[in-house]
């Protein structure tokens, strides 16, 4: 592999969202990605979101997985290059879930960025879970940990997002002489891409919402590939 092509691959990432239904998965997906704030989304459909970014300088192309089955965590994991799982303060059973992901992770011999996030800080007085216990979670597997709200804070999400864009590609850039075989990820509705397109058409739940504040198109794919 030519030092180019060793580059572009290490400047693709591939993160997948793992949580339990309710979370707000595909909030912070969408704050993140055009900076809305979704107050109704739909929650078995499983998307993956295609955007360009610069990060420290450098173009990174992103696929990001907001997924649905939880079922189908370990597939998921096959051709993730990190992992960002969502629990919610107000929901112990969504923590609970969070705290057994490292079985998963061993089970599937997958090693990867892994942030654990806090979504529905902004509910005091409905708080299960302290920030303590998460962080504390965080720090016994060596993964970072945050809490945050989708829907009060939008520049936070997006350090979030390139704090782990970054330990993404640092983590290929040290494993890239390693060579390893990437399935796609099978998606079962479609892929949405973020490259400043425009249509005109508006034929589905999430382009109603999101082309308020951001083009996008929508690619008829069942599988989402590098």
């Amino acid at each position: 592999m030519t030092n180019l092509k060793m580059d572009k691959a290490s400047n693709h990432c591939r993160i997948v969202l793992l949580g339990q239904s309710g979370v707000g998965k595909t909030a912070i997906a969408v704050r993140y990605l055009c900076g809305r704030y979704l107050h109704e989304y739909a929650s078995k459909l499983e998307l993956c979101y295609e955007k360009s970014d610069t990060i420290d300088g450098k173009k990174v192309q992103l696929e990001i997985l907001d997924t649905a089955d939880q079922d189908k965590t370990e597939k998921y994991l096959e051709s993730a290059d990190g992992v960002l799982y969502i629990y919610s303060t107000t929901n112990r059973k969504s923590f609970q879930a969070a705290q057994e992901f490292h079985e998963t992770l061993d089970r599937c011999n997958k090693n990867v960025p892994v942030v654990v996030l806090a979504n529905k800080c902004d509910f005091a007085q409905g708080r299960q879970v302290s920030h303590s216990e998460g962080l504390a979670v965080a720090n016994q597997r060596g993964w970072s940990f945050y809490e945050t709200s989708a829907a009060t804070e939008i520049t936070r999400i997006k350090l979030i997002f390139e704090d782990m864009i970054r330990s993404c590609i640092s983590h290929k850039e040290s494993n890239r002489k390693m060579k390893t075989s990437r399935k796609p990820w099978k998606i079962i509705s479609r892929s949405v891409s973020f490259r400043g397109q425009r249509e005109n058409t508006k034929k589905d739940y999430y382009r109603k919402i999101v082309t308020r504040s951001s083009s996008f198109r929508t690619l008829p794919k069942t599988e989402c590939t590098a």
